[in-house]
């Protein structure tokens, strides 16, 4: 069964901010692929003391998925990170940005498999290429 690393914004945002998003997918595409979802670990209140345990984890997660889904709607530093480190290790990234394609960032279009206008269209291109 595939993995899919649900990438995107968590520092800085409210819990139902960082989890709406993945929690949908999750129904959408249940049961055909397995979720790695960095929100099932809580360092609320502690990021900055749990650094490295939470950099060394979502790499491991990055390491085990097949596809990273990138909410790259709201951009942030781990966020892009990710997204770097998932095409180094040439995984499939398909992103969502919520934005017309002319105002998607030059670098997320380069490294993205596939840039999409919503998550609904995501979910679409994912049901229909794995």
């Amino acid at each position: 069964m595939k993995k899919i690393y649900l990438c995107g914004g968590i520092f800085n945002l409210d819990k139902k901010q960082a989890s709406e998003w993945r929690e949908y997918v999750k129904k959408k595409l249940y049961p055909f692929f397995k979720f790695l979802d960095p929100m099932r670990r809580n360092f609320r209140d502690h990021e900055f003391q749990s650094r490295n345990e939470i950099v060394q984890l979502d790499k491991a997660d990055i390491m085990e998925a097949d596809i990273l889904l990138v909410n790259g709607s709201k951009p942030s530093w781990g966020t892009a990170m990710e997204v770097l480190f998932s095409f180094e290790k040439h995984k499939i990234i398909i992103a969502f940005t919520n934005d017309e394609f002319e105002k998607t960032s030059p670098w997320l279009a380069f490294h993205a498999t596939r840039i999409c206008h919503t998550l609904d269209d995501a979910i679409k291109y994912i049901r229909r290429q794995m």
